[in-house]
């Protein structure tokens, strides 16, 4: 369960450095940009080959576990998850990728959001991002909901949530919305 919690993190974590990327990257950086973001996938991928044999329920696990896996450990509330060694490492790591693009992200949570906010470092003219950042989050409702519910196994938070929310550099909110985990699709 561990693994798959990790898995689901690392996706969740790439899948909103992609949408960050996507809803506002320069476009003559996204040549730059993109091996990155990559380079990132393939590291997470390498990882998960090493740690193969206590992962049978995930895809690309193998059959032949020698060992029982071990339960992971189960956080009281969504933020003791986030506040979690694990997760702020995931998320440093992200910011160092995240530094190319002149934005940094900082994980928190409440008893039962995950939040994940990404703050622009530059001055910026922020007309139309709001709704673009929001039709990009829309089109990802389905990864974020699954991440929500993710937090029913690694949690014991009742209808827990992810939220992601976007600064300006002064601190002012561009856009927010929120996935929860109960959410019919």
């Amino acid at each position: 369960m561990k693994k798959i919690f990790k898995s689901v993190l690392a996706l969740f974590c790439v899948l909103a450095m992609v949408l960050a990327f996507a809803g506002c990257g320069e476009k003559e950086k996204q040549p730059d940009d993109r091996p990155s973001v990559s380079n990132s996938a393939e590291d997470r991928s390498t990882v998960k080959d090493a740690e193969k044999e206590d992962g049978p329920e995930l895809p690309e696990a193998s059959e032949e576990s020698e060992e029982p896996e071990k339960p992971a450990k189960k956080y009281a509330t969504v933020e003791d998850f986030a506040n979690s060694e694990e997760a702020q490492e995931a998320i440093e790591n992200l910011n160092k990728t995240l530094a190319a693009t002149h934005m940094q992200l900082k994980l928190t949570g409440t008893e039962n959001k995950l939040i994940y906010t990404y703050t622009f470092d530059l001055e910026m003219d922020t007309d139309g991002l709001s709704e673009r950042l929001q039709k990009e989050l829309d089109r990802q409702k389905a990864t974020f909901t699954n991440v929500a519910k993710s937090l029913l196994t690694t949690t014991d938070a009742e209808n827990p949530a992810v939220v992601i929310r976007y600064l300006d550099r002064n601190g002012k909110e561009i856009c927010s919305v929120e996935f929860p985990a109960s959410e019919e699709e």
